[in-house]
Protein backbone atom coordinates (compact mmCIF):
# COMPACT_ATOMS: atom_id res chain seq x y z
CA UNK A 1 0.00 0.00 0.00
CA UNK A 2 3.07 2.38 0.13
CA UNK A 3 3.45 2.50 -3.42
CA UNK A 4 0.22 2.94 -4.32
CA UNK A 5 0.13 6.47 -3.17
CA UNK A 6 1.81 8.13 -6.34
CA UNK A 7 -0.11 6.29 -8.48
CA UNK A 8 -3.70 7.71 -6.77
CA UNK A 9 -2.23 10.91 -7.33
CA UNK A 10 -2.26 10.43 -10.62
CA UNK A 11 -6.33 10.69 -10.84
CA UNK A 12 -6.11 13.69 -9.49
CA UNK A 13 -5.40 15.38 -12.75
CA UNK A 14 -8.37 15.93 -15.13
CA UNK A 15 -8.88 13.16 -18.09
CA UNK A 16 -7.47 16.02 -20.86
CA UNK A 17 -4.35 16.01 -18.20
CA UNK A 18 -4.11 11.97 -17.81
CA UNK A 19 -4.36 12.09 -21.73
CA UNK A 20 -1.60 14.18 -22.55
CA UNK A 21 0.81 12.20 -20.11
CA UNK A 22 -0.44 9.03 -22.07
CA UNK A 23 0.54 10.02 -25.32
CA UNK A 24 3.45 12.15 -24.08
CA UNK A 25 4.44 8.08 -23.18
CA UNK A 26 4.07 7.22 -26.23
CA UNK A 27 6.00 9.44 -27.72
CA UNK A 28 8.81 8.85 -25.33
CA UNK A 29 8.34 5.12 -26.50
CA UNK A 30 8.87 6.31 -29.92
CA UNK A 31 11.74 8.07 -29.45
CA UNK A 32 13.63 5.21 -27.32
CA UNK A 33 12.80 2.97 -30.36
CA UNK A 34 14.75 5.13 -32.27
CA UNK A 35 17.42 5.64 -30.35
CA UNK A 36 17.61 1.89 -30.01
CA UNK A 37 17.99 1.38 -33.84
CA UNK A 38 20.17 4.83 -34.42
CA UNK A 39 22.76 3.63 -31.90
CA UNK A 40 24.12 0.61 -33.73
CA UNK A 41 26.76 2.79 -35.63
CA UNK A 42 27.23 5.54 -38.60
CA UNK A 43 25.21 5.88 -41.98
CA UNK A 44 27.31 7.17 -45.13
CA UNK A 45 24.10 9.54 -45.85
CA UNK A 46 21.28 10.81 -44.78
CA UNK A 47 19.31 8.53 -46.79
CA UNK A 48 20.17 5.44 -44.89
CA UNK A 49 18.93 7.20 -41.89
CA UNK A 50 15.58 7.85 -42.78
CA UNK A 51 15.74 4.19 -44.34
CA UNK A 52 16.46 2.63 -41.11
CA UNK A 53 13.75 5.05 -39.33
CA UNK A 54 11.28 4.53 -42.04
CA UNK A 55 11.27 1.08 -41.48
CA UNK A 56 11.65 0.79 -37.76
CA UNK A 57 8.12 3.23 -38.08
CA UNK A 58 6.97 -0.27 -39.84
CA UNK A 59 7.70 -2.52 -37.39
CA UNK A 60 6.22 -0.29 -34.31
CA UNK A 61 3.17 -0.28 -36.78
CA UNK A 62 2.85 -4.04 -36.72
CA UNK A 63 3.30 -4.28 -33.45
CA UNK A 64 0.66 -1.45 -32.39
CA UNK A 65 -1.70 -2.42 -34.76
CA UNK A 66 -4.52 -3.91 -32.48
CA UNK A 67 -3.75 -1.09 -29.89
CA UNK A 68 -6.23 1.97 -29.96
CA UNK A 69 -6.13 5.36 -28.40
CA UNK A 70 -9.25 6.58 -26.34
CA UNK A 71 -10.94 9.24 -27.64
Amino acid sequence: MRNFNPFEQLFDYGSAIRKIMYTTNAVESIHSSFRKVTKKGAFPNENALLKVLYLRIKELETKWEGGRIQN
